[in-house]
């Protein structure tokens, strides 16, 4: 992989983690003019919007452990794992984050969690025609978690790139 392919990866990277700050700090503005805002319902839409985000960041983190390894782009961290395995590859980053992934208690596990979740289909959802809201019985995660879970992401990518900058 080139140096200049590794900074686009990198960029992607940033760009996604920047765009997901974007949203919540635009979440906190919505939160303040009520009048204007039905804030359930943005509520909704920012909270998935920053989900979204943080998990392109997140794949755009394997691929750059898979570009640093010159394995093939993964599709989610097992399949990094198999690449990693297949190249006869020892990761001490894929072993840290498969931990954190696993580990229900940690951010990681969480928003991958959630990010499941939220591609399920929905079940309860109706539309209130009459003055053209849509209510979702269960809203994702609130705007606190989503902020912890971006810095949380932010923390673990700068220092798996630490890491990986030592060898």
């Amino acid at each position: 992989m080139s140096r200049a392919q590794r900074q686009a990866s990198i960029g992607r990277t940033h760009e996604k983690l920047y765009h997901a700050q974007l949203h919540l700090e635009a979440w906190g503005l919505v939160l303040d003019d009520e009048e204007r805002f039905n804030p359930r319902a943005w509520a909704l839409s920012y909270g998935e919007s920053v989900l979204f985000h943080l998990q392109l960041a997140w794949e755009s983190f394997l691929a750059e452990i898979a570009e640093f390894y010159k394995v093939t782009r993964p599709i989610d961290l097992s399949d990094l794992g198999q690449h990693l395995q297949a190249a006869g590859i020892v990761s001490p980053e894929w072993a840290q984050l498969q931990e954190a992934a696993t580990d229900r208690t940690c951010f990681l596990a969480q928003l991958l969690a959630a990010y499941a979740q939220l591609r399920a289909p929905r079940t309860e959802v109706t539309v209130a025609a009459a003055v053209g809201r849509m209510e979702v019985a269960e809203p994702g995660p609130d705007r606190a978690r989503l902020q912890a879970w971006w810095q949380g992401l932010r923390g673990l990518i700068d220092a798996q790139r630490r890491q990986m900058q030592e060898w």
